[in-house]
């Protein structure tokens, strides 16, 4: 996966409301997501940092309703399947 594609895949998915049905694993959509986290958001392994990843990761997130703060803490604290 990469930061922009999988952007595009999952805002599709959602558009056509298929988010369900499209995705192989949310669960691991989303840990890949979360995985990406450095000082900022990276869209590849080895890669640094930077503000374009940081959006594209971020909106993908966003879309699964997971980037909000507080909800993105307590699926971190509370979930072994997202870590």
């Amino acid at each position: 996966m990469i930061g922009g594609s999988t952007y595009c895949a999952v805002a599709a998915l959602k558009l056509m409301n298929e988010m369900d049905a499209g995705l192989l694993s949310k669960q691991d959509t989303i840990k890949w997501c979360l995985n990406r986290q450095g000082s900022g958001f990276h869209g590849r392994a080895n890669k640094p940092e930077d503000t374009c990843y940081s959006f594209w990761i971020g909106g993908s997130l966003e879309v699964n309703n997971i980037f909000y703060p507080p909800i993105m803490e307590s699926k971190i604290r509370n979930s072994t399947d997202l870590l």
